[in-house]
């Protein structure tokens, strides 16, 4: 109930499609076999979906070719598969963004959607349940290589999200961009954490900004995950602030902006021993990574 309303209150509606799907089609995705049935009801609803994609891609077909501009939608419900002699089903939830995000209005122009967008939409889902995420980029059957991540939970896989692949989406009848995220609702459940409150700190926070020079093809939760690692306890928080490619960069590389907020419950932190934590953070950075870094103070 809880991400329902979630995902309503971003602005997403809700579908209800059947279970049943068409076994042809799920090969032809390049999917495993979908469970068959043995008595279907006709010969296109002749197995059980392993998948949210087609029911979802099916309702933007009938939006879409009904004059609407944009189709943004979510369904959570049963996936099936079968494995040798084992039968399988699992509560999904499928994310389908195509044409326009946001129509436009007096005060905002019209929005189209993009993987940004779906990005920013799985993070708002998690950051609202408390789960803490990783995200990897990831080979998947029915997304775009290259354009296509794993999200996880520590060691918990959570799901998938990318831009449909093309064939994938010609043959469900989608012939223009199209964005899909697919997550297990039984693993988001098991990863939200007990919520605890503790004391506000009374003494301020200091923050530190680093930049690192690396390859462009070197993703930026990969070298988040090296500035945590080393930051030390007194690392409160860290946020991508700078993505940037192009200019006066050579070739084939990228500069990537973090900003660093240290803390601490009990004591004013003196500038001295956050330097020391900074430097730790870019000697990894520089280790791992191989990159040039530079520093600015806040």
């Amino acid at each position: 109930k809880r991400l329902r309303q979630i995902l309503v209150g971003i602005g997403l509606v809700e579908s209800r499609t059947v279970s049943f799907v068409r076994e042809s089609t799920v090969s032809a995705m390049g999917l495993p076999p979908a469970p068959l049935l043995l008595n279907p009801l006709t010969v296109d609803w002749d197995a059980l979906r392993p998948t949210m994609v087609v029911g979802l891609a099916g309702a933007a077909v009938r939006n879409l070719s009904r004059g609407r501009e944009g189709f943004a939608s979510f369904e959570i419900g049963k996936t099936f598969r079968v494995d040798d002699q084992s039968f399988d089903e699992e509560t999904k939830l499928g994310i389908l963004l195509a044409g326009k995000w946001q129509d436009a209005n007096w005060t905002t122009p019209a929005a189209s959607t993009s993987i940004f967008v779906l990005k920013g939409i799985i993070e708002s889902v998690l950051r609202d349940l408390h789960v803490p995420c990783n995200v990897v980029s990831s080979d998947n059957a029915i997304l775009e290589t290259g354009a296509s991540v794993l999200v996880s939970s520590e060691t918990i896989a959570l799901g998938t999200l990318g831009i449909l692949r093309r064939n994938v989406g010609a043959l469900l009848g989608l012939e223009r961009d199209t964005f899909y995220a697919e997550f297990s609702v039984d693993a988001l459940l098991k990863s939200i954490p007990t919520i605890g409150f503790k004391e506000f700190s009374r003494f301020p926070s200091v923050r530190r900004d680093i930049a690192v020079l690396v390859d462009s093809s070197m993703p930026a939760g990969q070298l988040q995950a090296i500035v945590a690692e080393h930051g030390g306890p007194l690392l409160k928080a860290i946020v991508v602030f700078d993505n940037f490619q192009g200019g006066g960069l050579p070739a084939g590389k990228k500069s990537v902006g973090f900003s660093m907020e240290f803390a601490s419950a009990d004591r004013t932190l003196f500038g001295d021993e956050v330097d020391v934590l900074v430097n730790s953070v870019e000697a990894a950075l520089a280790t791992h990574v191989g990159g040039i870094l530079r520093r600015t103070r806040v």
